[in-house]
């Protein structure tokens, strides 16, 4: 079952049980992985893994704008959305993880420093779709090919 089923289940369950929170978050992630489906044709696991992905980062994004200016009662709420969306999106791995990563690209495509950090960051992003936020890879590819 892909994604964008599971969502759709989730969802009406949601609506079911009341659940607004879920049923809120699950609707504007069901209706960004229609539009993209629309756009494209066919998604793949990947661009379903990766929408969701990206509206997981947006509402952490808005959740840190809403703690910075104090209101604690908005991000507590992007707070419960997230944890839906984080349900539908692979284990998310630790930054150990991804240091093992990077150290196996840099050998593979023999990295020597900063130049080559285009070439490390695609191999990485590609090894660990979905599965790591980009900032935290580039910001580790950065430190080891500036040693």
């Amino acid at each position: 079952m892909s994604i964008l089923e599971t969502i759709q289940k989730d969802s009406v369950k949601a609506m079911q049980e009341g659940n607004d929170v879920e049923r809120d978050i699950l609707r504007l992630v069901l209706s960004s992985l229609k539009n993209a489906k629309i756009e494209k044709g066919e998604l793949s696991e990947a661009d379903e893994i990766k929408l969701v992905f990206s509206e997981a980062k947006r509402i952490k994004e808005s959740m840190d704008q809403f703690k910075s200016a104090g209101r604690d009662d908005l991000a507590k709420r992007e707070e419960e959305q997230l944890a839906v969306i984080e349900k539908y999106l692979p284990k998310q791995l630790g930054e150990d993880d991804i240091a093992k990563t990077i150290d196996e690209v840099i050998k593979e495509i023999g990295a020597a420093g900063p130049r080559d950090i285009g070439r490390v960051m695609g191999a990485v992003m590609g090894k660990v779709q979905g599965q790591a936020d980009g900032a935290v890879v580039n910001n580790l590819v950065k430190e080891k090919l500036s040693k």
